[in-house]
């Protein structure tokens, strides 16, 4: 046994530590069973399948609710007629979606500071406080305030089931009256917060976790959101003021609130570039050419989409005088039946309309799983949504019921596709933002078209109260003389029609917002028979590889040479980073130095597999622009700032400023002095 050790130990010179690791074999990778301590670390949450089911449910009801946003879709008429305000109607959607817009993007840093229990329980609790304050409000005032303290919360709940929301509101307000539509919601609230507070305890990485409450709250941009909450409120104050007030474009107020927008997009702009260190929206993302062509085609599809979801049910209830529950079901025709006296043909059409609508975002899902390509996908579905607004601007009073239930259908599959086909996380904040404005812009276009169809129609003494009363209680229309009515019906026809083709337009700038997306094939997962493919297999086996190498590179290799003080590269790499004004690209480069030097190493070594260097390749390529080292040549050779004097100094302005002062030039540097 001596004799063993020593023939062993006699090969290794004496400067190397005996217990050191062996250096790697780049030429091979042992395809064994990995060792315990390059396996993955361990799971910071494990649940049992019980507390599994409790979580979800919990999670899942949540979620449910707050999808009901869409509630009030259906209730604008009755909520506008039972305070005589309905031509303010159209706050009750844009204060929930404006405070669903900002609070959004901040309950992914809240979750840092308070846990992902404490932000879904703040989100739970401003959710039910404002909607139960719906159910009891006295005035419309209180109702819109209401809305917006539940979109605070609602920000944290992402909206799933949607589309059951509709439909519901309409049936709870026909049979129960409209606030039982709010106040149905509160014991589901009480039975979510529940199981959230009792089993949702998820512990947060430990890099997280050790921060300080003032590290956590620098990653909150407070600065952006409140800019971004004057962009968008501004702007839609001004067009509300426009249309509810009736007053001029040219008026003091309206000129303040859009200069104020514009002075707000300005500071958001500047903020989210300059100042945010954890930007709402990180500018440097968008700028690129697919990111930007996605979020703008989000922007515009969102508010084609949630314009449709608002005025097509005032299209019903005012031009066709059908009820709430009715009105509910036109909406949205992949949901349940909610009326048993429907005619047999609106039964079958809507069961046909439910599959088409259902199947879209599935099929987009299939496609995308099956070609690997989303391109032409996003362009056909933004087609359908065209086609499906250019079918509903048609519609008139001669219009049949298989029209009026099936003509919306195009535009919920291509809906369903396009934001399958766009989900990247960047897009919500266009997204929401789209809904708001989408909104508020198709209110304003139909008060100000209305105002002026109805005084065309509606004349003579009393006109001017008939007038106030049809368009602040629609319901009011069907209890109208059969003249006056029909010229109630035909102005918000007409008014209707020019919102939809609003709609369209934003449709169809959605579509040429997609066209310069650049096509990325998805890798194929699955062979057609839906059994994984033996390139899947091999590229997880190279992928193994490749990261066992970058491993042992690291620890054996490029730790010892970036902490040597003499390491040429590593001197370079730490100047070249000092030097860079912009302090995102410096702490970039400074992070991630190690980790590009590893797989360049990877990728330039000939003696690996070249499927191991190609995937090392990509791995460089998949590298933010921000931690790529940026060569300095014009560089101080002794303090590694930028040379304010180029040639053959050295030296950079202050230090050359310096040597002079004090006599330390020589001969030629004097005279240039």
């Amino acid at each position: 046994m001596p004799d063993a050790v020593s023939s062993s130990s006699s090969s290794a010179p004496e400067s190397q530590r005996l217990l050191s690791k062996p250096p790697p074999s780049y030429h091979s990778v042992d395809d064994g069973p990995v060792s315990e301590q390059d396996s993955p670390p361990p799971l910071l949450n494990k649940f049992s399948k019980s507390d599994t089911v409790w979580i979800l449910a919990g999670l899942w009801s949540a979620v449910f609710l707050g999808a009901l946003g869409t509630v009030v879709a259906t209730l604008l008429t009755p909520i506008g007629s039972d305070f005589n305000k309905s031509n303010q109607a159209s706050y009750i959607g844009t204060s929930y979606l404006l405070s669903l817009c900002c609070f959004t993007p901040l309950y992914g840093r809240m979750s840092d500071i308070l846990g992902r229990k404490g932000a879904m329980l703040t989100a739970l609790f401003l959710f039910g406080t404002g909607t139960l304050l719906c159910g009891f409000c006295p005035s419309m005032k209180t109702l819109i305030m209401a809305r917006t303290l539940a979109g605070m919360g609602g920000g944290g709940l992402y909206g799933l089931g949607a589309g059951i929301g509709g439909p519901l509101g309409g049936w709870v307000n026909d049979k129960f009256g409209w606030r039982s539509a709010f106040l149905f919601q509160a014991p589901l609230l009480i039975v979510s917060a529940v199981l959230v507070a009792w089993k949702v305890n998820i512990r947060l990485p430990s890099e997280v976790e050790s921060q300080s409450l003032h590290e956590k709250l620098r990653r909150v941009d407070a600065l952006g959101s409140a800019t971004l909450v004057g962009t968008v409120g501004t702007l839609l104050l001004g067009f509300s003021l426009k249309t509810t007030e009736e007053i001029p474009w040219s008026h003091p107020s309206i000129v303040s609130l859009f200069s104020a927008s514009a002075v707000c997009c300005v500071s958001f702009v500047l903020v989210e570039k300059y100042w945010a260190p954890f930007p709402v929206m990180p500018l440097g993302l968008i700028t690129r050419r697919t990111p930007l062509a996605v979020s703008v085609a989000n922007l515009f599809a969102s508010m084609a989409a949630f314009s449709m979801i608002y005025n097509v049910p005032l299209y019903f209830s005012a031009v066709r005088l059908y009820s709430a529950a009715n009105t509910g079901s036109h909406l949205l025709p992949h949901s349940v039946s909610t009326r048993p006296c429907l005619a047999e043909l609106d039964i079958l059409s809507r069961d046909f309309a439910q599959i088409a609508i259902s199947f879209g975002s599935v099929f987009a899902g299939w496609a995308m799983r099956r070609t690997g390509k989303l391109y032409v996908l996003t362009l056909v579905a933004s087609a359908a949504s065209i086609f499906a607004n250019i079918l509903v601007i048609l519609w008139d009073e001669k219009t049949s019921q298989w029209h009026l239930w099936l003509d919306i259908v195009p535009h919920g599959f291509g809906m369903a596709s396009f934001i399958t086909t766009t989900l990247i996380a960047i897009t919500y904040l266009f997204r929401t933002t789209g809904q708001v404005l989408g909104v508020s812009l198709s209110g304003a276009i139909l008060q100000a078209v209305l105002v002026q169809k109805l005084r065309e129609r509606i004349q003579g003494p009393g006109s001017a109260e008939l007038i106030h009363q049809i368009q602040h209680a629609t319901d009011s229309i069907g209890h109208l003389d059969p003249v006056t009515r029909k010229a109630a019906v035909d102005s918000y026809a007409d008014a209707l029609r020019v919102v939809f083709i609003f709609q369209a337009a934003m449709s169809f700038l959605a579509l040429l917002s997609s066209i310069p997306i650049q096509e990325s094939p998805l890798p194929e997962l699955t062979k057609r028979t839906g059994m994984p493919g033996e390139a899947e297999k091999q590229m997880d086996v190279v992928g193994s590889k490749l990261g066992q190498i970058v491993t042992a590179v690291t620890d054996n290799f490029l730790s010892a040479v970036m902490s040597s003080a003499g390491g040429s590269y590593a001197v370079n790499a730490m100047r070249n980073a000092r030097v860079m004004r912009d302090v995102k690209a410096r702490k970039g480069v400074l992070a991630n130095e190690v980790t590009r030097r590893a797989y360049l190493y990877v990728a330039r070594n000939t003696t690996l597999p070249a499927q191991v260097r190609h995937q090392a390749q990509l791995q460089l390529n998949s590298f933010d622009k921000y931690s790529r080292p940026t060569t300095v040549k014009n560089r101080c050779a002794e303090t590694g700032r930028g040379r304010g004097i180029i040639g053959e100094f050295a030296l950079c302005r202050h230090q050359f400023r310096l040597q002079a002062l004090h006599g330390q030039l020589n001969g030629v540097r004097k005279a240039m002095w």
